[in-house]
């Protein structure tokens, strides 16, 4: 500490006498590496990845869970987050529904079902789960702040720049509020201000704002016309990023991108906040399904990053075993997986008396989701920056998720479908292989499907990489991130996938292959790292370099992964896995087979 004052002293004088910042700086350095040593140069085995930071969150693709607001309370809905985590089911986020307020919208909390929301948020946080609260930007006329702010000219007119007659929508009558008015927005943004102030992870923007339709010529500030989209944009886009701006870019808001009428396809979110959407309410029929996967596919057509539905539906209705299972079987491999609405959504309500089934089911995908948690940040931060989807549809309702993951969906209540393979797209096209019992087929087949309730039809691009969370696959005991691969090139051709982080410069993976023996290669990285190789032998060798001075070391087979380098073998499903453990300096693998 006495250098460091002296050094700062001295350089202040030179400063003062010479007037040179430049050599201040200098004689500042120069005490410092006498005193205490030249700074040492970290020496990385495998230089860290320098990739530009994703621009979302990751919890944007986790496991939500919530309940209608007709049912909701405090304590409700933590036992709602607590019985599935008893029964060892991962909930990543809560949705606290529209009566968490005593009016629409006055942020007012309503203690009668929310004793104690901070309380609440904290518990939640505790647990690792994010909360969002339900909201619109509807004031109806029964609110304490309605005369406030039509008193202020904080609400929309009609065409003639009047107080526009209250809107009659599900929830009462209301005006909207005026996002074009700087007064309005920042009156706005202090009745947000209470419920941000508790700590809540974002909102659930319904959607009223097509209402402002209803007005035909709509005024905002000074007599502007306000268009529709106009009006939407400002809605989504001030919960957004005014969110962000006071509590952290981590924040999210659960919003349509799209949703219909019939045959009538609308836009409702502006696209630069869809992280994490849902495509509207849908009946828990078969219909619903449909009606679901063709919005999907609207969003996708409409270059929207990331969505999903409410499994089985949000509306009421009784919901059969089989629709809800091949629902939630979808929602696994959408972005964003969200179970609630209406009824009864707890998957073992589901199950027979003395059976678990469908909870086994239901847990296996949401592990399955969350495993697959870095591919899906990857592949929606790479879609929002090139303007584009991470689904692409192949037809109606078949579709890939990236590049390297292909769904085609069971919309009925039967065992087996027919489906065809994406044709290949270049010169080293390897096929893909089944995700269940990694079985190779052919890019272009034509396949009749078997599909029992306890699988979907779900295929992974031979020859890609696809980065997985080892806690999730059941083979590591914490959070690890491991290159996942099966349909190995054998010709030596290089092999790399660029994992994005939120906060960090993300992680490369690289692999090549002769058959005989296989290298792979992760950057430096904070986090435990290793590969997944699917079809392979019992190996002859399995090494790992963690550091430069140091060689490769040759690592065993072991029954579980820890902390330290190790590796397992499956015999029946020809898996191999290395786990390196922690890689500061990067690593280098390699296997002889």
């Amino acid at each position: 500490h006495e250098f460091l004052v002296a050094g700062l002293l001295m350089a202040s004088s030179l400063l003062q006498m010479t007037r040179c910042w430049l050599v201040a700086a200098f004689a500042f350095a120069a005490i410092i590496c006498t005193c205490f040593g030249a700074p040492i140069q970290h020496e990385f085995l495998v230089a860290p990845a320098q990739l530009k930071s994703a621009p979302y969150a990751e919890w944007a693709h986790h496991h939500w869970v919530w309940m209608d607001a007709r049912d909701v309370t405090q304590d409700k809905l933590i036992q709602l987050a607590d019985d599935y985590m008893a029964r060892n089911v991962t909930v990543g986020a809560v949705n606290y529904d529209s009566t968490w307020e005593t009016g629409y919208n006055d942020f007012i909390i309503d203690t009668d079902r929310l004793e104690n929301a901070k309380a609440m948020v904290d518990y939640f946080h505790s647990k690792d789960i994010r909360v969002i609260f339900w909201i619109t930007s509807m004031v109806d006329v029964d609110s304490p702040n309605y005369q406030y702010a039509l008193n202020h000219s904080y609400l929309i007119k009609n065409a003639f720049n009047k107080p526009a007659k209250p809107t009659k929508w599900w929830h009462g009558k209301g005006s909207l509020i005026d996002y074009t008015n700087p007064e309005a927005l920042e009156w706005w943004h202090s009745q947000m201000d209470k419920v941000l102030d508790i700590g809540i992870d974002g909102w659930k923007c319904d959607g009223t704002d097509p209402y402002i339709i209803e007005e035909i010529m709509p005024r905002g500030y000074d007599g502007k016309l306000v268009t529709y989209r106009e009006y939407a944009d400002a809605y989504y886009r001030d919960f957004f990023y005014y969110t962000r701006q006071k509590l952290g870019n981590d924040r999210l808001i659960m919003s349509r991108p799209v949703d219909s009428y019939k045959e009538l396809f609308f836009s409702f979110s502006p696209r630069d906040v869809v992280f994490s959407g849902w495509v509207g309410d849908l009946d828990p029929t078969w219909e619903g399904l449909q009606q679901g996967v063709d919005r999907m596919r609207v969003a996708a057509n409409r270059k929207y990053v990331n969505y999903g539905t409410d499994i089985a539906g949000y509306r009421s209705g009784q919901r059969t075993k089989d629709l809800f299972v091949r629902w939630f079987q979808l929602g696994a491999f959408c972005p964003l997986m969200e179970n609630g609405g209406e009824n009864e959504h707890r998957p073992w309500m589901y199950d027979e008396a003395g059976s678990t089934e469908v909870l086994d089911t239901y847990r296996s995908f949401v592990n399955i989701h969350m495993s697959l948690v870095p591919y899906f940040l990857t592949i929606g931060t790479e879609a929002f920056e090139k303007d584009d989807s991470v689904m692409h549809f192949q037809d109606r309702n078949d579709y890939l998720l990236g590049d390297s993951v292909f769904v085609a969906p069971m919309m009925d209540n039967s065992t087996s479908r027919k489906l065809k393979i994406p044709e290949a797209t270049g010169k080293n096209d390897d096929g893909w292989t089944d995700w269940w019992d990694k079985s190779s087929i052919q890019s272009g087949s034509k396949i009749n499907y078997d599909c029992p309730f306890n699988k979907f039809p779900v295929f992974r691009k031979a020859g890609s990489i696809i980065p997985m969370n080892g806690k999730f696959m059941g083979l590591t005991q914490g959070d690890s991130l491991l290159a996942t691969i099966s349909g190995i090139p054998s010709d030596g051709r290089l092999v790399e996938f660029n994992v994005r982080e939120f906060e960090g410069t993300g992680v490369q993976f690289t692999l090549t292959s002769n058959g005989a023996s296989t290298k792979a290669t992760v950057s430096a990285t904070s986090r435990q790292t290793g590969i997944v190789l699917y079809g392979v032998s019992l190996p002859t060798k399995v090494q790992v370099q963690l550091r430069s001075k140091d060689g490769p070391m040759d690592i065993s087979q072991s029954d579980i992964l820890s902390q330290e380098p190790a590796f397992l073998y499956d015999q029946r499903s020809q898996e191999l896995t290395v786990f390196a453990g922690e890689t500061p300096s990067g690593a280098i693998f390699n296997i002889e087979h």
